[in-house]
């Protein structure tokens, strides 16, 4: 779930994951590229990111994945 602050600021992703399991939080301008920001997440139900490089991308695509 995004959450999109003002223009310049970082931006905060959440997701919901089921407890016990690994997994990795990417990111791509492109949806064909994909950048691990964070990896081998073991969190139960819901983590949270702040991704500060965001404000020098016009377009980021965020998706978690299990290895």
């Amino acid at each position: 779930r995004p959450h999109a602050g003002a223009p310049g600021a970082p931006f905060f992703v959440q997701a919901y994951v089921l407890y016990g399991g690994n997994y990795r939080l990417q990111f791509s301008t492109n949806l064909t590229v994909w950048t691990s920001l964070s990896t081998n997440l073991n969190v139960p139900g819901t983590f949270s990111f702040q991704d500060n490089g965001a404000t020098n991308s016009r377009f980021r695509f965020y998706r978690v994945i299990s290895p």
